[in-house]
């Protein structure tokens, strides 16, 4: 890319790739991400900024998701939470739908890892939609048709069969490697 995220004196700022600052703002955290948007934090709220480095949205967001990449967005779409819960995004800031999750991890591969009020994890789809149930300890999200769980008591085999544990570990990891179909 074009831009990287420089740190001074613990404030976020961003830069040219030849280390030219490109605005006077100084963040608290700062994502850039492979479509362009980036992600900044001030007084404990979130905005997104475009290429030309203007706001898209206010800083409206008290919480941004990462993915394995360290980026906020996956091609169009971002996990972002507000005082409500998580909910997904577009790169207008819009969001998708109305329902919002207690708890959400980057978007990728299509889906995102979310939990429900008891603290189980699933995956979610674009439109909000469950698309594995909230069964998981814990769950991270797909990248090349494969998401790393951890299921109580069980482990999630390579055809995505659980064998039973129970008896040998409280909760073992696992992988879900089957994605689910689209609707």
């Amino acid at each position: 890319g074009t831009r990287i995220i420089g740190v001074k004196d613990g404030k976020y700022g961003i830069y040219s790739n030849t280390f030219i600052r490109q605005s006077e703002e100084n963040y608290e955290d700062a994502h850039l991400n492979d479509n362009g948007m980036i992600l900044v934090k001030q007084s404990g709220k979130w905005a997104i900024l475009d290429q030309n480095l203007k706001n898209v949205t206010d800083f409206v967001f008290t919480d941004v998701a990462v993915n394995s990449k360290n980026q906020v967005f996956s091609g169009n779409y971002a996990v972002v939470a507000d005082e409500n819960g998580y909910f997904l995004i577009d790169q207008k800031g819009k969001a998708c739908f109305e329902k919002r999750f207690p708890n959400a991890k980057g978007m990728e591969g299509g889906y995102y890892a979310v939990a429900d009020e008891s603290g189980q994890w699933g995956f979610a789809d674009e439109k909000g939609e469950l698309v594995v149930p909230c069964q998981y300890v814990d769950a991270y999200s797909f990248s090349n048709q494969t998401a790393a769980v951890q299921y109580a008591g069980l482990r999630v085999g390579p055809q995505g069969n659980a064998e039973d544990r129970r008896h040998a570990q409280p909760a073992v990891g696992g992988v879900l490697r089957t994605v689910p179909s689209k609707r």
